[in-house]
């Protein structure tokens, strides 16, 4: 025997459980993006900076909305230039030969000298540089452009050859 509700809800669809519906289930994994290195040095040094995100976008010379558009997202990537002032202004390297911090600029100038250009007694210090773990990594090397390609010698002593000198002297003979 057939209800008036039975024909009523036959009909329509039932939802699908979603993870939180199952008892016991397990949180769909989602893939988080790792958050960069420039990006938590920024943080840290907006939360340290009394004047917050205005200080820090006034050492870095940018504006203040720059630096919070950035951190919100609205600016999916920020430009090479800002990463690098970041970088400059707020990453430190733990020297444990100095046993202080220093910007990887100074870290990485430290440890590219080359031994002829060093004093003696700075040579326990470069030393502790070449086995050191915790030293920046060396800048990409740049590309340069190159060359603009020459016409051979001989090719450009034939072009002088042909070249009537009267037309190039500016003679208007």
């Amino acid at each position: 025997m057939k209800h008036a509700d039975d024909t009523l809800t036959a009909d329509l669809p039932l939802p699908e459980p979603g993870p939180e519906a199952i008892p016991g289930a397990a949180a769909p994994l989602t893939h988080t993006p790792p958050v960069p290195s420039w990006r938590v040095a920024l943080v840290a040094a907006i939360d340290a900076d009394p004047r917050r995100s205005a200080g820090i976008a006034e050492k870095l010379g940018v504006s203040r909305p720059y630096v919070s558009r950035v951190l919100s997202g609205s600016i999916p990537e920020a430009s090479p230039r800002f990463i690098a002032r970041v970088v400059a202004l707020c990453e430190r390297v733990q020297c444990p030969f100095l046993q202080r911090s220093l910007s990887p600029n100074e870290c990485r100038a430290y440890a590219e000298r080359r031994y002829g250009a060093i004093e003696p007694m700075d040579v326990p210090h470069w030393r502790a540089c070449q086995r050191c773990t915790v030293k920046a990594p060396p800048l990409p090397a740049r590309k340069e452009a190159p060359p603009k390609p020459r016409a051979p010698r001989a090719a450009r002593a034939a072009a002088d050859l042909f070249t009537d000198p009267a037309t190039t002297t500016g003679d208007p003979s």
